[in-house]
């Protein structure tokens, strides 16, 4: 993973700061350029920054319920999930409550398709 700098938000509860490996392409006018009417119902990105967790407040200790994804990982998460965040400098993140990720990618995928991506 290259190095992004610092990152301008931490995400709270069960929240994962996501950056999106693939985004959609949009033209000047915001219109999102769309290549196959077929194209899949997730998103892929890589956890940049994970939430502390949730505590569940079903019993009186409070249970803590801790992340289950870490920094570093590439995710699937729902296309529709999550919040996306333009940043002034010019990069944009996903912020994504854990329960919207349904998949960790295994690292092999996730070099073999990156490299696809720098041949297309």
């Amino acid at each position: 993973m290259t190095d992004l700098g610092p990152l301008p938000v931490t995400p709270v509860k069960d929240n994962v700061l996501i950056k999106e490996l693939f985004p959609e392409e949009t033209s000047p006018g915001g219109i999102i350029k769309v290549e196959d009417p077929n194209k899949t119902p997730y998103r892929m990105g890589t956890v940049l920054k994970v939430g502390p967790g949730m505590t569940t407040e079903t019993d009186s200790h409070n249970s803590h319920i801790p992340p289950h994804v870490k920094e570093g990982r590439v995710v699937l998460f729902h296309r529709q999930g999550g919040w996306d965040i333009p940043w002034p400098d010019g990069r944009d993140y996903v912020i994504v409550s854990c329960r919207q990720i349904e998949a960790v990618v295994s690292e092999e995928y996730a070099a073999w398709r990156l490299a696809q991506s720098k041949k297309d």
